[in-house]
């Protein structure tokens, strides 16, 4: 891969612990994931679309990036978001906290790390 196709650089690998998760699926679908954060991100939405190509869960791309925000290289912002839920058979709206997720800035710049 050159920096033509990874547009925020290389993806930050864990400070400990297997880096190649499930064969090194794990860490290209994190490599494709980081690629993807620009602006806040909705978590699922983003593990969603990018670990399926990859063979990998959509949870266990979600598990690492929390890794991440607490190894603090991403942000995390929670917020209220309308959804329409359905249960016993019946629809309706709700209102469920969602986690949005960016790289980490500080005064207003990436954080290189």
């Amino acid at each position: 891969m050159n920096t033509q196709t990874l547009p925020n650089g290389l993806a930050p690998a864990p400070a400990r612990g297997n880096k190649g998760n499930k064969g090194g699926r794990v860490a290209l679908a994190w490599q494709d994931a980081w690629n993807e954060l620009g602006g806040w991100t909705n978590g699922r939405d983003l593990a969603g679309k990018v670990a399926p190509p990859h063979d990998v869960k959509p949870v266990s791309l979600l598990t690492h990036i929390i890794r991440m925000v607490k190894e603090g290289h991403l942000e995390v912002e929670y917020r209220v978001v309308p959804q329409k839920v359905i249960r016993y058979g019946k629809e309706f709206d709700s209102a469920r906290r969602v986690a949005f997720y960016r790289i980490k800035r500080v005064n207003g710049e990436r954080v290189e790390r």
